[in-house]
């Protein structure tokens, strides 16, 4: 068993080759929530999430995003053995409503 040790959250804008035009907005440095995680054995993973023009077009925002995976999301994988992804990600379902994309 590897157990996760740190978990990382950053947000960060990331400029467009050209500027994405949905109904709602037009987006020319969207943000992305970036997710660092780092193991005991010293393995790092990283993933991603963002939405589409923030508030305006669905119920999570990049900031919302990082909140949940730093409120709620962090301390389960902190406790969750980095081999065992399906039952780490079943804990944080039944702990964590909504949040789809922090998920």
């Amino acid at each position: 068993m590897s157990t996760i040790v740190q978990v990382e959250t950053f947000i960060r804008n990331v400029p467009t080759i050209r500027r994405h035009v949905p109904a709602m907005a037009t987006m020319h440095h969207p943000s992305i929530v970036l997710v660092r995680t780092r193991d005991a054995d010293g393995i790092e993973g990283l993933g991603d999430g963002t939405t589409i023009g923030g508030l305006s077009y669905d119920e999570e925002s990049p900031e919302g995003i990082k909140l949940a995976i730093d409120t709620y999301i962090t301390p389960i994988l902190l406790e969750s053995d980095a081999s065992r992804v399906a039952e780490t990600m079943a804990r944080i379902g039944r702990s964590v409503a909504g949040n789809h994309i922090a998920k």
